[in-house]
């Protein structure tokens, strides 16, 4: 498997920020805010998920389980969008 070895940037703790919302990378503490945040539409924004995401734990699979061990794997990045002015966490990417 040595020919599909990859070479992985290593990405420190980052934060881009913009005027309105800034991102910080995804820790697992950020479930339950994130689950918060998905209450007004979660079911349609959930719809075309591959797996289950109907309960917290559900989604803390996919946030823990999935996302971040998909970044310790060098295959993704999860970040968490916070509103500047209120501190809120609205979302994710």
């Amino acid at each position: 498997m040595d020919e599909f070895k990859r070479d992985f940037i290593e990405l420190a703790p980052a934060m881009l920020e913009g005027n309105v919302v800034r991102l910080e990378r995804m820790r697992a503490e950020h479930v339950q805010p994130l689950w918060e945040a998905s209450a007004e539409g979660r079911e349609e924004t959930f719809r075309w998920f591959p797996w289950p995401m109907s309960t917290q734990d559900d989604f803390r699979w996919y946030v823990v389980d999935k996302a971040l061990a998909e970044e310790t794997k060098g295959l993704s990045v999860g970040f968490v969008h916070v509103e500047k002015e209120s501190g809120q966490i609205i979302g994710s990417v």
